[in-house]
């Protein structure tokens, strides 16, 4: 899935997500290249307690 499609999906109503290489991701997300796969998470964001969703 590209970038773009993941963004699309993560803006739907009640959810939210990010890919590894988002400037949320603390550490060396700088490794990933344009072109390489990369881990991304997809929460229903409804369902995630106040204080985890502050942390983003």
């Amino acid at each position: 899935m590209s970038t773009a499609r993941f963004n699309d999906k993560a803006q739907l109503p009640g959810y939210s997500g990010f890919l590894a290489n988002d400037a949320v991701v603390t550490g060396d997300s700088g490794s990933y290249s344009a072109t390489e796969h990369k881990v991304g998470i997809l929460y229903k964001s409804s369902r995630t307690p106040s204080r985890a969703r502050r942390a983003r």
